[in-house]
């Protein structure tokens, strides 16, 4: 890891990296609702550059340093898994 990671805790084990797609979106606006997994993100994507899972935990870094204020989506999918959270920095 670069010191930039962001983690996700199961209750399950982890599944192997390889089986994982993480994606990061740096939302508009703050959401109202709850954001579905059919609806159109309304913000940027962000890369995932470095993907680390050890037990039930999954450890990811962003492309770049989100080192800003801002409401971020994530989405985890791949291996058994299914989640998606919504996180601010301020």
């Amino acid at each position: 890891m670069l010191g930039n990671a962001w983690s996700l805790y199961l209750t399950e084990g982890a599944p192997p990296k390889s089986k994982l797609l993480i994606e990061i979106y740096k939302l508009k606006p703050r959401p109202v609702k709850s954001i579905s997994w059919n609806d159109e993100i309304d913000g940027r994507e962000i890369g995932v550059q470095y993907i680390y899972c050890c037990g039930s935990t999954i450890n990811f870094e962003p492309t770049k340093l989100l080192d800003s204020r801002g409401v971020y989506l994530v989405r985890v999918v791949g291996g058994g898994v299914k989640e998606q959270y919504v996180t601010e920095l301020y």
